[in-house]
């Protein structure tokens, strides 16, 4: 089970959206990070088939790309932007998806009802599209995608909006698919990658910065993340010189975390990297 993309490249008029982007994702869960514009929905619209790409290969569990119909068999998908009919009910509208997919009566019955457990929507099933909430919509919007039981679940930005509770339900409902599918999540929150994806991507201006799994992230800033208590006064001008993480204020003076490709001048303190400064000290080579 695995997703093989090879030097795969897309253009939006003169415009290169993804430029040569080489990935090797197998099953688990896989995180695909970058900022927004960096190409991960063009990447992910690919994926589902619902874009052409203008160049390289792709293979989806040994399937070409190019074979539309049999890689929607085997894909299910969760757009950033997801919706229904306002009026619509939970179990509606998954019964109507499952009749448009040609499922029959009897086995649409057996499949929704487990993909509403799965999802812990059973209690909600009558409830109307417009009364649920935001965590309950990316839940629906998963267990349409879990429809035809795919082998792939590509999922675009799935936790924005939501508050710190659903966004924790959300994690874990995506670990516990990724047990026997390839799960592709597509972020720009690095909390969303930290809490569940061991192998991702960092995606920048349709390049691939970096491949890896996360202990490899943190080891690309080893040595590079420092903690600098100023005045509260120079802050700016600290702010001019280092990509600051964070700042946390102590009485009159305020500690920030910066990464830095040299050790600043400034007193400092090394500390251990975590995934975000693992991020950032990429992003910061790149403008090198």
């Amino acid at each position: 089970m695995e997703i093989v993309i090879d030097k795969l490249t897309k253009k939006y008029g003169k415009k290169t959206v993804l430029d040569n982007v080489s990935l090797n994702i197998t099953k688990g869960m896989y995180g695909l990070l970058g900022k927004n514009g960096a190409g991960k929905t063009t990447l992910m619209r690919i994926l589902a088939t619902l874009l052409e790409k203008d160049a390289g290969k792709i293979t989806v569990c040994d399937i070409s790309i190019e074979k539309t119909k049999e890689i929607r068999n085997i894909i299910g998908y969760l757009p950033q932007e997801f919706s229904f009919y306002p009026n619509q009910t939970v179990y509606d509208a998954l019964d109507y998806l499952g009749i448009l997919s040609g499922i029959s009566t009897k086995e649409r019955k057996v499949k929704i009802k487990k993909i509403l457990e799965q999802v812990n929507l059973t209690k909600e099933r009558n409830t109307t599209f417009k009364h649920l909430s935001g965590g309950m919509k990316r839940r629906l919007g998963i267990a349409q995608a879990l429809l035809n039981d795919p082998k792939v679940l590509i999922v675009d930005e799935p936790t924005v909006g939501l508050d710190p509770e659903e966004r924790i339900r959300f994690h874990n409902l995506l670990t516990e698919l990724a047990n026997s599918r390839i799960v592709l999540l597509s972020t720009h929150i690095v909390s969303d990658i930290e809490t569940t994806c061991n192998n991702l991507a960092i995606l920048h201006e349709g390049k691939v910065l970096f491949d890896g799994n996360a202990k490899k992230l943190k080891e690309k800033a080893t040595n590079k993340v420092f903690i600098i208590e100023v005045e509260r006064e120079k802050i700016n001008k600290i702010k001019e010189k280092y990509k600051v993480i964070n700042m946390i204020q102590e009485n009159n003076k305020i500690k920030c975390r910066i990464v830095s490709l040299t050790p600043p001048k400034e007193k400092h303190t090394v500390v251990t990297p975590t995934i975000e400064d693992g991020y950032m000290y990429i992003l910061e080579s790149e403008k090198k």
